[in-house]
C-alpha cells in the first residue's frame, strides 16, 4: 500500500506529553512552534491516508486540518476537516438543493472563496499603488520597490 505525506495543522501548540503519546500511534515530525506536524500514512488513496491519520490521532492531538503535503496530478491538495454536525448538515442540504455531492459543493465554495480573496488582494494592492502614485512618480515607485525587494531582510505578506 502506498505511503502519503500528510501535513497536520493543530488548533494550538501541542504539549511535549501530547506529542510523545501521539508519536506512539504514528511517526510525527513537529515544526519549531509545534503547531504543525508531518507524518506519512499508508492508504490506497490519499483520502484513505488522511482518514486513517485522523482516526489514529483525533483523540491524541488538537487537530484542525489534515492535508496532503504534495499536490496530486491535477495540482490539487486534498484536505480533511472535521466539521461540526450542524455545519455538515447545512452543507449537505445546500448540496442537495443544487443536485450535487457535498464534496463538489464544498470544493466549489472553497475555490470561489480563494478567487474572491485573490481578487480583493489585487484590488487592495491597486488602490495602494494609486495612492502612492498621487505623491510620487512611477520611476520613483519602481526604484523604491527594487530597493525594498533587494534588501536582505524578508518583506511582504505571509507566504510571499
Amino acid at each position: 500500500m502506498p505511503l502519503h505525506a500528510v501535513e497536520i495543522t493543530l488548533t494550538r501548540p501541542v504539549t511535549p506529553g501530547e506529542l510523545r503519546r501521539a508519536a506512539q500511534a504514528m511517526a510525527l515530525a513537529p515544526d519549531a512552534d509545534r503547531t504543525r506536524l508531518m507524518t506519512v500514512a499508508r492508504g490506497k488513496t490519499a483520502r484513505q491516508a488522511l482518514r486513517r491519520t485522523r482516526n489514529r490521532l483525533q483523540h491524541l492531538l488538537p487537530i484542525d486540518i489534515l492535508a496532503t503535503h504534495y499536490p496530486d496530478s491535477t495540482g490539487s491538495v486534498l484536505i480533511n476537516i472535521a466539521l461540526p454536525e450542524s455545519v455538515h448538515a447545512y452543507l449537505e442540504d445546500a448540496a442537495r438543493r443544487e443536485g450535487r455531492s457535498t464534496e463538489a459543493h464544498l470544493t466549489d465554495a472553497v475555490h470561489h472563496a480563494l478567487a474572491r480573496a485573490e481578487h480583493d488582494r489585487v484590488r487592495r494592492l491597486d488602490a495602494a499603488l494609486d495612492e502612492l502614485l498621487t505623491w510620487t512618480t512611477p520611476h520613483q515607485l519602481l526604484a523604491a520597490a527594487a530597493r525594498t525587494i533587494n534588501q536582505p531582510t524578508t518583506h511582504g505578506a505571509p507566504g510571499c
